[in-house]
């Protein structure tokens, strides 16, 4: 669940888009989240319904543009951290990962972290004024549920 983040490009480019399913489409409206021209100031807040031992994420950032279906990577998200907190402010308890995205659908496992809140947060972007975002972003828990 999204609870907050950096206020959305348009009401199409929704926070509630970064966890929607819809991972590798470009061009329709209503299937990513992007911030309104926030480059790295781009966060997104989530929760996990209660404390969750998680352990890994799979992440998909904006493909932008389709210039002749080669797509502009103006948008993109070059590095980002994950703090995880069992406060909703990200105030107290937290533990943050860093991570540098190795292409456009990037998935990383590692020790699992007793969280319930998950801030992902844009540390740096193409741009500085990019309208840097998520495409889709899900996290696991381990033991995964059945």
């Amino acid at each position: 669940l999204v609870i907050g983040g950096a206020p959305a490009f348009a009401p199409s480019f929704a926070l509630e888009n970064a966890i929607n399913g819809d991972a590798g489409r470009s061009g329709a409206p209503g299937i990513e989240y992007a911030s309104a021209s926030l480059g790295p100031d781009m966060f997104v807040d989530f929760d996990m319904g209660s404390v969750q031992p998680i352990a890994g994420f799979d992440f998909y950032d904006r493909f932008g543009a389709p210039e002749a279906l080669g797509f502009n990577l103006v948008d993109r998200v070059n590095s980002f951290d994950l703090l995880f907190s069992n406060d909703p402010t990200f105030t107290t308890g937290v533990t943050t990962l860093s991570f540098i995205p190795e292409a456009w659908g990037f998935h990383q496992q590692f020790a699992p972290v007793d969280a319930r809140y998950v801030r992902f947060d844009a540390t740096s972007t193409t741009n500085l004024n990019s309208n840097s975002g998520i495409q889709e972003i899900t996290f696991y828990a381990v033991p995964e549920p059945a």
